[in-house]
């Protein structure tokens, strides 16, 4: 149980871990990425101001325009990567080859990235250029996105690296902190566990005594009636009494996986068969129909004495809960690598509300019926409890006033 606790701290924490260091990254990736953007896109503004003022402009007519070729920066020696459309948008001149890019290079002012044929990606921005009113055209600067792009990858090499080792020491500096965190707890828990396997134990030896007394007095022919009813009465609540310490008993010493000494192989088959035996006497007393299905069986590993004791508290909560007339069956098949044991009855059934806590100790759906069957509130657990140590599980499906199915799942 604390393993299982403590496994799922860990995991919990690394959960916790990856998602902050994944956030972080993704966050750093992108605030990079801007950060590298916005400084490029202010260079290209800058550089598309500088080029605007040192091209030439002459007066013809009654229009403006520019002399793109006397500017030094459309030379073909020039080092920056400038286009100039005409005021119709076509291409004028251009210090880079457009046949370089996947796509035409068209006007469309503002910024915009695009990619050359061998995936180097560019910053492009387009801007107007106003003169006297008149538009004499459009500049357009490129900037390649070269060592933005190293940048970045270099990043995500250190992230894709860099996060999962960061993991795999979060996740072990977690285990370390939940077996911290669970060692107090075990220990506490390992003290009330044998706090109430010694007081279940000791107090057997004065209900033992009680009940022999009891017995000793009804015996005696001087008992009046009404004393003979309180001596009952007394007998009955030991009994009861004893049946519960000895639940108590057992949870508090079965807690936890089943030592493998203590399995061997059993025929599930014979192990049911005996058990419908048992309880046969006790449902034609109360007129129900108690009913065998075998399917295919192989051995299973496990405690014989645990196993029938679980399979016994399924059919007495069967028959404690089914009506007179009903039927409760019996069904056993192996497939999959697991066993099953289906234990079906046609009683009162179970709300939904309350089906997530019928295997909790000393959990009664119907208190006042409960008390009349003389139960404990402890069988349900005591089968949660067995079916757990030896890898297994019960499962529960029903429905109110249409009875219920509890599925025993065994591993071969």
């Amino acid at each position: 149980m604390f393993q299982k606790t403590r496994i799922q701290l860990a995991l919990s924490y690394t959960t916790v871990m990856a998602l902050i260091l994944l956030s972080l990254g993704w966050g750093l990736w992108w605030f990079i990425l801007g950060a590298l953007t916005r400084e490029t896109d202010r260079t290209l503004e800058q550089l598309a101001q500088q080029v605007q003022w040192s091209l030439p402009v002459r007066h013809r007519q009654t229009t403006w325009e520019v002399i793109v070729d006397r500017s030094v920066y459309f030379q073909p020696n020039g080092e920056a990567r400038l286009i100039w459309f005409a005021p119709n948008r076509d291409l004028v001149r251009a210090t880079v080859d457009p046949e370089l890019f996947n796509t035409p290079l068209r006007l469309e002012v503002g910024w915009k990235t695009i990619s050359t044929r061998n995936r180097i990606q560019y910053r492009q921005f387009t801007r107007q250029w106003t003169y006297e009113g008149q538009v004499l055209g459009y500049l357009s600067v490129l900037q390649p996105l070269t060592n933005r792009d190293q940048l970045l990858d270099q990043l995500s090499l250190a992230l894709t690296f860099g996060i999962p080792i960061t993991l795999l020491l979060s996740g072990a500096g977690g285990w370390l902190l939940a077996g911290t965190v669970i060692a107090p707890l075990r220990q506490r828990f390992a003290q009330l566990q044998q706090f109430t396997a010694d007081a279940s134990h000791e107090l057997r030896t004065p209900i033992a005594a009680i009940q022999t007394n009891v017995q000793v007095l009804l015996m005696d022919p001087t008992v009046t009636r009404d004393q003979q009813r309180g001596l009952e009465a007394i007998e009955r609540l030991s009994q009861r009494l004893g049946i519960l310490v000895g639940d108590l008993l057992f949870l508090a010493r079965n807690e936890g996986p089943l030592p493998t000494l203590d399995r061997q192989q059993l025929d599930l088959g014979l192990l049911l068969l005996e058990l419908v035996e048992e309880q046969q006497p006790l449902a034609d007393q109360k007129k129900l129909t108690l009913s065998l299905h075998l399917g295919t069986l192989v051995p299973v590993l496990g405690n014989g004495e645990q196993l029938a004791r679980l399979v016994l508290n399924l059919i007495s909560n069967a028959l404690s809960y089914t009506p007179a007339g009903g039927t409760v069956s019996i069904r056993a098949w192996c497939e999959n690598e697991h066993c099953y044991i289906a234990v079906q009855d046609t009683g009162i059934g179970i709300a939904p509300e309350d089906q997530a806590q019928v295997f909790e100790r000393f959990y009664r759906v119907d208190q006042a019926r409960a008390r009349s069957q003389g139960g404990t509130g402890l069988g349900l657990a005591i089968a949660q409890t067995i079916a757990r140590n030896h890898g297994g599980a019960i499962t529960l499906e029903s429905s109110p006033r249409q009875g219920s199915i509890f599925t025993l799942r065994l591993p071969l």
